[in-house]
């Protein structure tokens, strides 16, 4: 079995907690932060295999962030989450089609665990 390792990124410590109780139970190895330097090193450091971003956070947003990953050239599937419209998310997915970043698909908050496992099993087959 292929290992599963997932990157969280969000402001909220809450949030990392939840997305990771769920993660390890689906199968991952998480790293959770609300760090955004952090997070930078974890994505060369932690070779994750799914990146779950939260779009809007105080430091360093994650639209910032997709840009960044874009630059750098990610392979890595992003899930991206906010408690903004839906529009936002839109937004989201269609810069990071523009930049060419692979999309797994976006999560409004507050957060469902259905959901949010249904996103954690889809991108696991990707």
């Amino acid at each position: 079995m292929a290992v599963k390792r997932l990157l969280v990124m969000d402001d909220e410590q809450e949030i990392c907690d939840l997305i990771r109780d769920v993660a390890k139970g689906e199968g991952f190895e998480v790293r959770a932060t609300v760090d955004p330097t952090e997070f930078k090193t974890a994505v060369k450091n932690f070779k994750p295999t799914l990146i779950v971003l939260d779009l809007v956070m105080p430091e360093t947003d994650g639209i910032e962030l997709l840009r960044l990953l874009a630059e750098d050239g990610c392979t890595i599937p992003i899930l991206v989450m906010s408690g903004y419209s839906g529009k936002l998310l839109e937004s989201a997915r269609s810069l990071g089609d523009a930049f060419g970043l692979p999309y797994v698909r976006s999560l409004e908050k507050p957060l469902r665990v259905k959901r949010l496992r249904d996103a954690l099993a889809e991108a696991s087959q990707s």
